[in-house]
């Protein structure tokens, strides 16, 4: 009803009101039947109460309510336009966070395996040091009896030497005879 057709106007006296495209027209077709019939024209009554219609005015107190009511509708329309982008963007970051949830959620599944992982190499590395002190005592052993054994075989094979060349003098000896 902002359009000055539309505007609201108060009939007088009975006060009712009507758009005053619909007052307009009801006056003239009031007129026109009143004019074919042959009677002199007479006032146009309203259409709610049937009184004589002696005077139109605008009625300010109406027209000042449409206009507040469609400045509150304007209002209120961009208002649940920013609701809804406020929605929307409230959505997406449901949606990061559901994502970031899950991506936090493999992280610490992650982390947990290779802890895990960490202790048990751990655990093999300690085992591997058992082992090589183990190995390293019989190593040490066994360079003990190589050193200990070693001087005795070169005796024994010293030994064996004059024994074989012992042997091969009786042998040759006792070949000649």
């Amino acid at each position: 009803m902002n359009s000055p057709k539309y505007a609201p106007i108060l009939l007088s006296p009975c006060g009712h009101t009507f758009c005053c495209q619909c007052v307009t027209m009801h006056i003239t077709t009031h007129q026109k039947d009143n004019s074919n019939n042959g009677n002199p024209i007479d006032v146009a009554r309203c259409p709610c109460c049937r009184q004589d219609i002696l005077s139109q005015s605008l009625n300010i107190s109406l027209q000042t309510m449409i206009t507040n009511m469609i400045t509150l509708k304007n209002k209120l329309q961009k208002v649940e336009q920013k609701n809804i982008q406020f929605s929307n963007k409230l959505y997406e970051t449901q949606m990061r966070c559901n994502i970031l949830q899950e991506e936090l959620l493999k992280c610490t599944e992650f982390k947990q395996k290779l802890e895990k992982d960490i202790t048990t190499i751990d655990l093999v590395i300690q085992q591997l040091h058992c082992h090589q002190k183990n190995i390293m005592e019989r190593f040490q052993l066994v360079s003990y009896f190589d050193v200990h054994f070693g001087t005795m075989k070169i005796e024994m094979s010293m030994t064996l030497c004059i024994i074989t060349k012992s042997y091969t003098r009786w042998l040759l000896l006792i070949l000649r005879i």
